[in-house]
């Protein structure tokens, strides 16, 4: 049995918000990029064990939940968009617009995601989404 490889966090100072901004956007798109791959013991590493959200449809959801959700090849691509992140100390909110798409369908939504700092890693620790309507 191979082991997955461990996605391996980069780090920042705490006093450099644009570093902790940049390192955080790497978060999320490497979070994203694991949940389109199917590679969940990634995405187990960055969700917090406390994790708590509801998904697009109005589905509550904890963190095995979350982890079992989009299997591979659900979708093919992950693009951010007016991606906003605000550091207050160890915890940040991002919120953005995520579009997810396949070469069968597109699915569009409106995020607020929260994170917490803890032993100098950022773990996903609560989420919102709501969907947008079908350009």
């Amino acid at each position: 049995m191979t082991k997955e490889r461990a996605w391996k966090q980069p780090s920042a100072k705490a006093e450099d918000k644009s570093a902790e901004t940049a390192l955080l956007s790497q978060t999320e798109d490497a979070w994203m990029a694991a949940r389109l791959l199917g590679k969940k013991k990634i995405v187990e590493q960055l969700v917090d064990d406390a994790y708590r959200g509801a998904t697009s449809h109005g589905s509550p959801q904890n963190k095995k939940d979350l982890v079992d959700s989009t299997p591979a090849g659900a979708f093919t691509e992950c693009v951010h968009s007016e991606r906003a992140i605000e550091l207050i100390g160890n915890v940040a909110v991002s919120t953005g617009v995520a579009t997810l798409t396949s070469p069968k369908r597109r699915h569009a939504y409106r995020y607020l995601r929260v994170y917490s700092r803890t032993r100098g890693k950022w773990r996903l620790i609560a989420s919102q989404s709501t969907p947008l309507a079908a350009a």
